[in-house]
């Protein structure tokens, strides 16, 4: 568990500044700013309607659905999302599903551009700002779990994929390079390919997703 706003209080009487360099601080009115996941639907620029049909074609698991609705304590949870991002447009409707089935969660959705501190506080390796980003927050606003971006398996099937790519065509120089250092004719493929492998990867990989969130929230022991 991550600290919170009482563990900071308490580590900074106590000169822990370990942990309060490892805090996330969020008030309730900082929290509130949020938008609402409706919300973010509405103001979408792009993506809007493959967000809708993602979020129309998933269905949650029985078990998914008895384990969100049995949870008793009060959960908040801040969301770092663009709507260019292609993993937003993945695994944000399957969060609002688990919302909805959850019944309580109290869900707020921040553009990562334009909260870096909130951005920072949960990178990939350290270093990267990935999204999306899921902060799980107690009733209390002490922060218990963090999730960034997509689950583990997920990057090892499409670097896979990517090193099928390369294997497959021989033919081309470029396949094993970087997309942004392939020529033009060599990216039209791969794209092409990739597309369609994380198409048909999607459901697999977004229940991946829910069973990430869920154990993160066991481990948590909300």
């Amino acid at each position: 568990m991550r600290t919170g706003r009482f563990e900071v209080y308490k580590a900074l009487i106590e000169g822990d500044i370990k942990k309060v360099d490892t805090a996330l601080v969020i008030t309730p009115e900082r929290f509130a700013e949020g938008l609402t996941i409706d919300d973010f639907r509405q103001n979408m620029s792009k993506n809007k309607e493959l967000f809708e049909s993602n979020y129309a074609s998933f269905t949650l698991q029985a078990q998914d659905q008895v384990f969100l609705r049995d949870l008793k304590a009060a959960v908040n949870v801040a969301v770092l999302a663009e709507d260019w991002c292609g993993d937003v447009i993945r695994y944000v409707p399957v969060f609002t599903r688990m919302a909805e089935a959850a019944g309580n969660w109290n869900v707020r959705v921040f553009y990562r551009d334009q909260n870096p501190d909130l951005a920072d506080h949960c990178l990939k390796d350290g270093k990267f700002r990935a999204i999306p980003v899921f902060l799980f927050f107690d009733a209390d606003m002490n922060e218990r779990a963090c999730f960034t971006e997509k689950p583990a398996p997920v990057y090892d099937a499409e670097a896979e994929a990517r090193a099928a790519f390369a294997r497959e065509h021989p033919d081309l120089p470029d396949a094993a390079l970087h997309v942004d250092e392939m020529s033009e004719t060599t990216r039209n493929l791969y794209v092409t390919i990739i597309r369609q492998f994380r198409a048909d990867s999607q459901p697999r990989w977004q229940q991946l997703f829910v069973e990430d969130i869920i154990a993160r929230l066991q481990e948590a022991r909300f």
